[in-house]
């Protein structure tokens, strides 16, 4: 099976969690529904684990030249804190780090490209943690 697109292999679900101060990042394997893209499915489970933006969903993501636009939906725009902004992004490039098709996302709302997560910069692609 393939790591990316539609399939049925497992997909690792990321989740945050503290131990004291430092931030800690768990993945464990989920069988993702047999309908849908692999990596939509991983992102959005991300993000429902890290209850850091609540109705946030990715929609869509694709792929040219191992760089992946995620296009979420207008819920995925808001403030965050300053915790929330160093959780959202490592997660996710983590989440994406597991397909070998990408090696590095990019951040779209409503199919346009939005520049930062509070301090973060977005402006440029970030590579994905493997």
């Amino acid at each position: 099976p393939t790591p990316s697109g539609p399939g049925k292999s497992d997909v690792k679900v990321v989740t945050p969690s503290y131990e004291g101060e430092k931030l800690k990042f768990t993945a464990k394997n989920v069988a993702p529904p047999t309908e849908g893209d692999r990596r939509v499915f991983a992102v959005n489970e991300f993000l429902k684990a890290s209850k850091v933006a609540a109705d946030a969903r990715v929609t869509a993501i694709t792929v040219k030249d191992k760089i992946a636009s995620l296009d979420f939906n207008d819920a995925f725009q808001k403030e965050y804190g300053s915790d929330d902004e160093r959780i959202l992004p490592e997660g996710i490039q983590r989440a994406m780090g597991q397909f070998p098709d990408v090696d590095s996302i990019r951040f779209l709302v409503g199919g346009k490209p939005i520049d930062t997560i509070g301090s973060v910069d977005l402006s440029q692609p970030i590579p994905v943690i493997r």
